[in-house]
């Protein structure tokens, strides 16, 4: 009851704040839209899983560019852009990756893989599904069987 009426508030503050424009997001405005639009949901939920995995990749990509726990690999990738573009100077997203690299393992990065690789074949896998459904397949008529109960 306390998260009904903690959103309940919300959305009056919204309106309050931004008044016509505020108005049109109410929770059941949401949930109507949600209800009404599966395929959408599909594909903005595989979108999201996609960006998911490609975090949880980041660790093996930096790992095959050359940067690992052990800093930055010789005759790599990664070195020769040290060399070319920072030199002794380096800073902002190279040292960040860096950073990160030196405080992880090789059983993190394998497993991060993993776990990255299956959120993008899910999230590709919702976007497919999204894109192929269309009104009267079996998605929807289950939606709209609970829809008229």
């Amino acid at each position: 009851m306390a998260v009904s009426s903690s959103i309940s508030q919300a959305l009056r503050t919204i309106k309050r704040r931004f008044g016509q424009l505020g108005s049109c997001f109410t929770l059941n405005s949401v949930t109507d839209w949600c209800r009404n639009n599966p395929r959408n949901i599909k594909v903005i939920t595989g979108v999201l899983l996609i960006l998911l995995g490609l975090g949880l990749l980041t660790p093996a990509i930096l790992l095959a560019a050359g940067i690992g726990p052990g800093g930055v690999s010789a005759a790599s990738w990664a070195a020769g852009i040290q060399s070319d573009i920072y030199g002794a100077w380096t800073g902002g997203v190279f040292s960040l990756a860096q950073s990160l690299m030196a405080n992880i393992s090789i059983p993190g990065v394998i497993t991060s893989t993993i776990a990255g690789a299956g959120f993008i074949g899910w999230g590709l896998k919702r976007i497919w599904d999204g894109r192929r459904s269309s009104p009267g397949s079996a998605p929807f008529q289950v939606l709209e069987h609970a829809h008229q109960e």
